[in-house]
């Protein structure tokens, strides 16, 4: 799980981000009169990371959890973790590009609890309905991408629309160069050409039976070394549900949810980079 340190980073990250932006210092002045916004930042964190809601984080402090619910969706908002999220991405792509060589992609079902968008029943449990959360991660188990979807959604087509996705926001990963690795659920020709077509590399995975088909995909003694390295992105998504609300979908709203995976993601990626978002950005 994440340190006191990855905490504090994100804090300062967060807080520099706001304060170097004179719209977003002056709407969330209001929020400093009572209250420092090291203070709020340090309570969401704790209901983020420890087994608790809300409304019961009066045991760790005197602000109303109102209070701290709004700072939130106030967040939410002005999408502040999404940019901090992007904005340390770009860093750390710019400065190892050179090093990234393998990508990993997979898919995990989170169970609902409240949630009343992107979900569905989930096809292996039809009692019980969840949403589909889908990540993309490199060699050095850093979360590069992650991405929502309904349980029902084939991981192909989550993982096709989310390329695109990935390659508007950092295209500096497009170098022709990569090889994307995934489990036999994405052994398909249209991912594989779409992956050409993008420039991102080749996709690397053991042949699905299920296809049919009659070439046989045969793989080198180097791609199935790749491919026994695939535990990587299964490693990334066991910490994810590690945090309680990324376990458990709480979030009614899709908004709200996806700023849980956010800050689970930032959490995660400051723990291996030490990256955080300085007063010159």
């Amino acid at each position: 799980m994440s340190t006191k340190k990855d905490i504090k980073l994100l804090i300062e990250s967060t807080l520099n981000y706001i304060n170097n932006n004179d719209y977003l210092k002056n709407e969330f002045n209001h929020f400093n009169r009572k209250y420092t916004l090291d203070e709020l930042l340090t309570n969401i964190i704790i209901i983020h990371t420890e087994k608790i809601s809300y409304r019961k984080i009066n045991k760790y402090t005197t602000i109303n959890w109102l209070t701290i619910y709004n700072f939130y969706k106030k967040l939410i908002k002005f999408k502040v973790f999404e940019y901090i999220q992007h904005q340390l991405t770009n860093i750390y792509l710019t400065n190892n590009i050179s090093n990234i060589n393998k990508l990993y992609t997979d898919t995990s079902f989170i169970n609902n609890q409240l949630g009343i968008e992107s979900i569905s029943y989930n096809p292996y449990n039809r009692k019980h309905k969840s949403t589909k959360i889908s990540l993309i991660v490199d060699e050095f188990n850093i979360p590069i991408h992650v991405d929502i979807a309904k349980s029902v959604t084939h991981d192909s087509v989550i993982l096709n629309n989310q390329l695109d996705k990935l390659k508007y926001e950092h295209p500096i990963l497009f170098d022709n160069n990569k090889i994307l690795i995934a489990d036999a659920a994405y052994d398909s020709s249209v991912l594989r050409n779409k992956i050409k077509q993008i420039q991102l590399g080749k996709l690397l995975t053991p042949t699905n039976k299920r296809n049919n088909k009659k070439y046989i995909n045969k793989l080198s003694l180097i791609d199935k070394l790749n491919l026994n390295t695939r535990y990587k992105v299964e490693h990334i998504i066991a910490k994810y549900k590690k945090f309680n609300r990324i376990n458990y979908r709480y979030d009614k709203q899709l908004i709200t949810f996806k700023n849980s995976l956010l800050i689970a993601t930032l959490l995660l990626f400051i723990n291996k980079t030490k990256l955080k978002i300085n007063t010159n950005i």
